[in-house]
């Protein structure tokens, strides 16, 4: 949340994207691209709601959705 990446986040982030890679045909990598993209500013719009919200009942929403988000992409790592 600091702006920084923490080794593991990397880890995880890193063996997302070559499963995507991996899977996903070439000409659709435009696509995936536009995707990881929408999803890295969803997931920074949460974290951002999360720590700056002036309503603790909002912060403790958004900052459930980032970790949820998170959790569920985390998850297809383990399959």
């Amino acid at each position: 949340m600091s702006g920084t990446v923490s080794a593991e986040t990397a880890r995880r982030r890193d063996a997302a994207t070559d499963i995507v890679a991996a899977i996903v045909p070439a000409e659709k990598s435009r696509d995936v691209l536009g995707w990881r993209n929408a999803a890295k500013q969803a997931q920074s719009n949460l974290l951002s709601r999360a720590t700056s919200s002036g309503d603790t009942s909002d912060a403790r929403w958004a900052m459930q959705q980032a970790r949820q988000f998170e959790t569920a992409c985390t998850a297809l790592l383990t399959l």
